[in-house]
């Protein structure tokens, strides 16, 4: 269920990445998330030039609150007598996530991804509930389910 809503997103497993926060801070841009949408529709590599790198502040009504479970292969290196030996171990992270809608849905959608250690505000939001995320500007896509704006690293501001 959670793997078919999220592919119906064109999320592809594995598909994103967490960025760091520099030492200095980031700028946070406060943007409408119809503002974002309207953006892409025009000239897409325009839209996606003014958000990259971006640390973008929306608001939205929340559409559905899930994990995506995300798995990883890491080769090691065992060191035992008499020869190192390449040993294969898989990751898995659950990451959480939050679709938003803007006060149209025919617009499209912002899914915004949040850090495995940042799931526990996930579980005060509700579907109806009108929530403030923050997070880095990753990519705007077009889906089945019209277009989509990706925000990685979220945080809410409830």
């Amino acid at each position: 269920m959670e793997e078919d809503r999220l592919q119906s997103l064109g999320v592809r497993w594995g598909s994103f990445l967490l960025v760091a926060i520099t030492a200095c801070g980031p700028s946070l841009e406060t943007v409408r998330l119809d503002e974002l949408l309207t953006a892409s529709r025009g000239n897409a590599i325009k839209a996606h030039e003014t958000y990259e790198d971006k640390y973008l502040k929306v608001t939205g009504t929340v559409e559905h609150v899930g994990l995506q479970t995300k798995r990883q292969r890491v080769a090691t290196l065992e060191y035992m007598a008499p020869t190192p030996t390449a040993v294969e171990h898989v990751r898995t992270k659950k990451y959480g996530y939050v679709i938003l809608m803007p006060q149209d849905p025919s617009e499209g959608r912002l899914l915004c991804y949040f850090h495995p250690n940042d799931r526990g505000p996930l579980a005060e939001i509700s579907p109806g509930q009108r929530i403030e995320v923050v997070g880095w500007f990753k990519q705007f896509r077009q889906e089945p389910v019209g277009r989509v704006v990706e925000l990685s690293n979220c945080t809410t501001e409830q």
